[in-house]
This record gives C-alpha cells, structure tokens and sequence, in this order.
C-alpha cells in the first residue's frame, strides 16, 4: 500500500482579494516522481508558500505525511519540512559545502558522529551522477548544478521527505539534465519523493511517474506515465489557449546567407564559425555559459571583437553590433532589463526609431500616427504606466520595438526563460512575426 506524503483536498486561496487556488486536488505518493505542468503562472506562488510556510487557506486541508498540517479553521505554527530547489539559491555564502548540509539542516551537533557518513553520500552522488564536490568547497563557489545537487544532500540530511523541483530545464542543458534525473532517483530511492513543476511535458515526460496539469491555480487532468500521450496533452493545451505552441517556421534552406561569423574572436569567444540563412530561425543551445555570454556581449556591443569577421549580406561590419540599426537584440527576461519605467509607452516603443528623438512635433505626429495603426494590435495600452502593463503587454512592447526597427538579423537570449505555457506561445507568435518580416 502507497504511503501519501502530501494531499491537498479541495484547497481555496485567496490572497489580496485574488483566488489563487481553488478547489485544488493532489496528492503525492512516497518515494514517487510527480509532475506538475503549469499551463500559466497563476497560483504558483501560492501553491509553494502553501506547501512550506502554512498561509491562511478559506476552504480544503491539506496534510504532509498523514498530519493535517493546514485548514480552514487550524493551521501549523512552524514551517514545514518540504524543500524547494529552484534558480534562487538557498545556500548561504561564506559557508561550506559542509557547513550548510549540517548546520542548515539543523544537524550541527551530529557532526563528529555524521562527518564520515555525510563524505560517504558525497562519494555515492559522485558515482552515480558523476559531479564531484569537496565538503570544504565555499558555497558561492558552485556552479548551479552544483549548488542543486548539494540542496539535495542538505534536505536528506534534515530528514525531508518531499522536494520540490521549480523549472530546472530553464537553467539547465544537455548533460547536466540528465545528471538530475539520476540524482533524482537516486534519492527516490532512499524514500524521498519529488514533485516536479515545469511548464514543458517533454521534461516532465522524461521522468515523472504521474502527472497533472495545473491551469489557473486549479487541477485539471491527472494520469500516470501509462496513460500519458502526447497528443492528448496537445490537445488539453489547444482547447486551454487556442492555439498550439509550434516552432517559428524557418525559411528554405536555399534562402542566401544573410549573416555570417568567420574566426570571430572576443574577450569571451575562441573562433566562433556559423551562418544563418535570410528568414532562418537558428537555435543555439549549449551547457557552455561562457559562449552565451560572449554571443550576448558581442551582439548587445558590449565587447569589442578582437578578430575575425562578421558580415551582413555579403558586407563587414566595421562598428559594434550594438550599434548598427541592422542588429536587433532582446535580452532574457525582456520585460525587466529592457524597458524604462520612467519613460511612456510611445517613448519606449520609439526610441530605436531612426529621427524618432527629433524635434517634439515630429515625435509628436510619429506618435499619433502609431497609435492609430496599432491600436487594435496591441489593444489599451498607450496611456498606461510601464510597470501598470501585464507581463504578456510588456513582452509586447519590446517586440513590437523591434519590429518598427525593422533588423535583418535579431539575436533573441533565452526567449522562453521563466515564462509560463501561455507566455512560451506568445513569443513563439512574436517570433514568427519578425520571421514574416524577413528578419532572421
């Protein structure tokens, strides 16, 4: 018989006159893998703060390890022992990778007698996930798998039973996956159970055991990997946002080589070869942060290229690329780094405009001409604040600024980082719309 870990029986939340959950069923099963797959990001937050602090709740209980833990009419004083291992770390720097394990688990005074066994898990992770960490090794001094890996060790000390997985595969790539997933049931099997949020059934699809789909703040659909299709997921998705989430459509490969990198040498980058064809969509992924760093910096014209050769249709580029009008850039997470909030709506969609900083009745008469022709693109939007606008408004914004720049080539960092299902569809759109353009 399965052992529950944790079960939310009907649970409603509200938080600052707003639902955050409602009628919200799960439970999670000991020593299993769970999914979690967020269509958007309401009730997220909620759910997580639910699961390790007992906030108020107005309807449901919910029980960790067979223990009501938190009602409408009682909930517990102290936090709970649930993990959550996400981008934010939750080591504290100064300290060792011993020291947060033992004193951060509230284990400090096993040390003499738990130190050679706390050595003996470091060897078996090393030989199952293939990472090695020294117990001395300062804590800031991790990469970010790492730092995940040593969380784990810090909940299994502390005796946790459930962790918490927040959106890895925004964070991580290739190999370092797959390294997870081994670490995963290696602590699966060592009674530990995982639940496992993500916004992409691909990644959920590669190891969880049963999975649900959670759409604003609710529970809809729950099957196990038996009952799992892709295209029934599909299909759920399509009939949640109407329309289904598809690649940006490349153009064929016979379209001329519209930008090139021969040689190219920065502060970062060691002879970087590639091309991308007119109307081409090309993706780059690697577990190499460096090299998303140097393309990043290159493009956005903060360092300078020390040699080789970058061509636009056929012809050098002489100035940084941050400064030719021909290169687009949009960075990660667009909506915090590449707006300004002191700034209107008109003057932020604008300001990459050629003569758009000219004389006020000029901007005055591109400004009224815009409104006109986007309006019911982009809907009410114009007199608003910055930070009044939606996530999605914001997202908006920035292509739409591309767009009037009109680029022949636009490098686009991380496009898909931390975004939910609904806002993951909304660039792939915004993509195709610069593909349609001719950009690349």
């Amino acid at each position: 018989m399965r052992t529950e870990v944790l079960r939310m029986d009907n649970v409603t939340m509200r938080q600052w006159g707003i639902t955050q959950m409602e009628h919200f069923n799960f439970q999670v099963y000991g020593g299993e893998i769970m999914g979690l797959m967020t269509v958007n990001s309401h009730g997220v937050e909620a759910l997580l703060s639910l699961l390790q602090s007992n906030p108020p709740i107005h309807f449901g209980r919910v029980y960790y390890r067979e223990e009501l833990i938190n009602s409408h009419i009682y909930s517990k004083a102290t936090p709970n022992a649930i993990e959550v291992v996400e981008q934010r770390s939750h080591l504290v720097n100064g300290l060792t990778v011993a020291d947060n394990v033992f004193v951060l688990s509230g284990a400090h005074r096993r040390w003499v007698v738990r130190s050679r066994s706390f050595k003996r898990r470091l060897q078996i992770l090393e030989q199952t996930v293939g990472v090695e960490i020294s117990y001395d090794r300062l804590a800031e001094d991790l990469s970010f798998f790492e730092r995940c890996m040593v969380e784990l060790l810090k909940a299994a000390e502390a005796g946790v039973r459930l962790v918490v997985l927040r959106d890895m595969g925004h964070y991580l790539a290739g190999e370092d996956v797959d390294r997870l997933h081994r670490a995963v049931r290696y602590f699966t099997s060592c009674g530990m159970s995982f639940l496992y949020i993500s916004n992409s059934y691909e990644e959920l699809g590669r190891i969880c055991d049963r999975m649900a789909v959670m759409y604003n703040g609710t529970v809809i659909h729950v099957a196990d990997r038996a009952s799992w299709e892709r295209g029934r997921v599909a299909a759920l998705l399509e009939k949640l946002t109407g329309a289904a989430a598809v690649p940006p459509k490349s153009a064929p490969a016979a379209g001329h080589i519209c930008f090139a990198m021969h040689g190219v040498r920065t502060a970062a980058l060691r002879g970087i070869d590639l091309s991308v064809r007119s109307g081409e969509c090309l993706a780059i992924r690697t577990e190499d942060r460096a090299l998303l760093d140097g393309l990043r910096q290159l493009a956005s014209g903060e360092t300078p290229l020390l040699s080789g050769q970058v061509l636009l249709d056929g012809c050098p580029v002489r100035k940084p690329l941050g400064l030719d009008g021909r290169v687009a850039y949009i960075a990660e997470n667009p909506s915090e780094s590449m707006l300004f909030p002191d700034m209107s709506y008109l003057r932020n969609l604008t300001f990459r405009i050629p003569g758009s900083t000219g004389a006020w009745w000029r901007r005055k008469a591109l400004h009224r001409s815009l409104k006109s022709e986007l309006a019911d693109q982009l809907g009410p939007v114009f007199e608003k604040r910055i930070d009044e606008l939606t996530v999605r408004e914001q997202y908006s914004l920035v292509f739409q600024r591309i767009l009037l720049q009109r680029p022949r080539v636009l490098f686009c960092e991380q496009p898909f980082w931390g975004n939910d299902m609904l806002l993951r569809q909304h660039v792939v759109e915004q993509l195709r719309r610069q593909l349609e353009r001719g950009c690349s």
